[in-house]
């Protein structure tokens, strides 16, 4: 699976993906392995910014 995001559009939110994270499994595992992968690196979670209001 590949996604493409284009910055700068105006169009983002704080929390957007809240609600695909909460309803599809594996939208959750998808971004659970992200975090984990990511969160090393950046010593920030994904996840923490992905589900805040």
């Amino acid at each position: 699976m590949k996604a493409y995001v284009f910055p700068g559009q105006g169009a983002q939110f704080t929390g957007m993906g809240k609600d695909l994270y909460d309803q599809f499994p594996e939208a959750k595992a998808l971004f659970n392995k992200a975090d984990e992968i990511l969160g090393l690196k950046f010593q920030k979670s994904c996840l923490k910014e992905l589900l805040r209001n």
